[in-house]
């Protein structure tokens, strides 16, 4: 249950990064609809290789420990968004937001699958409905932050809810390296 409301909180941030980075591109930092065309171009255009080159090194590297790196990653992300002044400051962070999404999105099945080995359906289903969730919850709630305390103030909430979640993936840790842990 919390490895999902994890996913949930992290679909969401990208969710709420999808509709309020234009609107903070336009009207806050008074940049060009180019600008935007760019910053959401260029993020969409990395996002597929850096899916590849993770399934490369997939196999050193956990989805768990994926998981908190993206995290790590969605952090200094929307610390940049919060306090950028310009739009080429957000166009130059679209790389750590392509591997935030490169990752819990490429990342997402394989980690809830290797919480349950057992039972690929259910791992599937629960990583599939966490998106949706994720997605209705961030775009309903990102509108409503940007509507009531202002379009900057939504990536300081989303620099909560990412910090949230990495504290639940930390504290939930899957089986196999608990036991590598213990012995």
């Amino acid at each position: 249950m919390y490895p999902l409301l994890a996913f949930v909180l992290l679909f969401a941030v990208n969710a709420v990064n999808g509709i309020i980075t234009p609107l903070l591109i336009v009207k806050e930092l008074h940049g060009t609809h180019t600008d935007v065309g760019l910053v959401v171009s260029i993020c969409a255009g990395l996002e597929i290789p850096i899916m590849f080159a993770l399934g490369a090194v997939g196999r050193k590297l956990s989805n768990h420990s994926l998981m908190i790196s993206a995290c790590f990653i969605a952090i200094i992300y929307n610390v940049i968004l919060s306090v950028s002044t310009h739009s080429w400051q957000l166009i130059g962070a679209q790389l750590l937001q392509a591997v935030f999404v490169a990752i819990v999105m490429g990342n997402g099945l394989s980690y809830f699958t290797e919480l349950l080995p057992n039972s690929p359906g259910r791992s599937s289903a629960i990583y599939y409905n966490g998106t949706i969730i994720g997605r209705l919850v961030g775009n309903l709630g990102g509108g409503m932050i940007a509507q009531f305390v202002g379009i900057r103030d939504v990536y300081w909430v989303s620099l909560f809810v990412v910090c949230v979640s990495f504290i639940i993936l930390w504290k939930v840790r899957p089986q196999k390296i608990l036991k590598q842990h213990f012995n």
